[in-house]
Order: structure tokens, then sequence, then C-alpha cells
């Protein structure tokens, strides 16, 4: 079994109204495996927008706050986000990125401490973070349009061959 294959099974076994419930540190644990955008595809938790519609946007906003505060608490910062940054950052991710899933919030608060986004120094700002996601989501439309392609290119393919 491949590692797609790993990811697809365990987060099966999270329903889609269990995710949202999770805390972001057990989500990270449980999305311990989704490290790309593929995989986070491939993991099928649910989207901001499908949360919104389920619980409204206070509920994704404060859960989106929860991920922003716990990602905080586990830097050493010597300047964080404000209680009212952090809910102006959650309504702007929440209005711009609503296409993105769970597994994508916590990859890209993972790349961020691992560097991918470049180096903190001891500080965060809206604009850093909101940044973040801007790239994020811009390279997941990307690898998306790419993964459509190949499925259709298979599909026409498949089509061609039934016809000869």
């Amino acid at each position: 079994m491949d590692k797609l294959q790993k990811i697809k099974q365990e987060s099966a076994v999270v329903t889609y109204k269990s995710w949202l419930t999770i805390s972001p540190p057990k989500a990270t644990k449980l999305l311990r495996k989704v490290d790309t955008i593929e995989q986070s595809i491939e993991a099928h938790t649910p989207t901001l927008s499908l949360m919104r519609k389920e619980k409204g946007d206070d509920y994704v906003e404060s859960y989106i706050k929860l991920w922003i505060i716990d990602f905080q608490a586990s830097l050493n910062l010597k300047t964080k986000l404000s209680e009212f940054q952090i809910d102006a950052l959650a309504e702007m991710l929440l209005s711009d990125f609503w296409g993105l899933t769970i597994s994508d919030v916590k990859n890209v608060l993972t790349w961020a401490k691992k560097g991918v986004y470049g180096e903190f120094y001891e500080s965060l700002s809206i604009h850093k973070m909101y940044k973040w996601f801007a790239e994020y989501f811009d390279e997941r439309c990307e690898v998306y349009a790419m993964r459509t392609q190949r499925e259709h290119d298979i599909i026409k393919k498949e089509l061609e061959r039934g016809r000869k």
C-alpha cells in the first residue's frame, strides 16, 4: 500500500462531521503523513466553505483562530499577533481562501514552521501569514489543474481506445 492509499484510509476513519470538532493539535497528529498538496487533496478533509455551510462563519473563523493561536504557541516569538489581528486574519483567510481544506491549513502552518516561507525574525504579522496562505493557494491551484489535466488525458485515451 503506497503513502497516498494510507492517507486516504486513515482520513476515511475520521468522518466529515468529526473533522468539525477536532482540535488543531489532534488534526495535526491525524494528518502527520500529509506533507504535500497532492496528499492534502487525497486526504479529503472538509473545505472551509463546507464547514461554513454546516456551522456558519463565526464557527469557522473561531476554528481558524485556534489554528493561529496554536501555531503562535509553538514558536518562540517576541512579537505575536494580538487578539484583534488574529480576528482580522481569520476573517480574511475564510473570505479569500474558503476552498482550502483542514489538511491545507495544517500544511501551510507546518511548512511555515519548517521555514518553507522564509524566516520569522521572531515576529508574525497579518501580512506575513496571509502571504503564506496566498502562496500555498496559488500552488494548490496549479497542482489541482495539472491533476485534472492528467485525469482528462487518461479518460481521453481510454475513449480513443474504445473507438478503435
